[in-house]
């Protein structure tokens, strides 16, 4: 799977926009704890605020930052979907109230 990616992020409903400003110290202290360097959390705020952003972080470790910047976001609803480097490098997750209620990818083609 792809160590560089591009993240696309749709929010679902019309609801309030997810407020970075209540749970960017909870996300950077995870990414922290993981040894994932803090400019991932500029990325993840970019990709929630226009629909998309380049990553440089391995799709597994993306895909559960996100399940755990999920669980921060009880109330929100929104789909996530990587595009890796290879055209078949690709993944999607829905999240809900906290949890993941749709998960597919990614795959291992190797």
């Amino acid at each position: 799977m792809s160590f560089d990616c591009v993240l696309h992020i749709q929010e679902i409903g019309y609801g309030e926009p997810i407020d970075w400003t209540a749970i960017k110290d909870q996300v950077l202290a995870l990414l922290v704890k993981d040894g994932i360097h803090e400019v991932v959390l500029d990325d993840l705020q970019l990709a929630f605020s226009s629909g998309q952003a380049p990553f440089r972080l391995h799709s597994a470790h993306l895909c559960d930052v996100l399940g755990r910047v999920a669980k921060l976001l009880p109330d929100a609803h929104f789909e996530a979907r990587g595009l890796g480097e290879e055209f078949r490098h690709t993944w999607i997750r829905e999240f809900k109230n906290g949890e993941t209620v749709f998960e597919a990818g990614p795959w291992d083609y190797e």
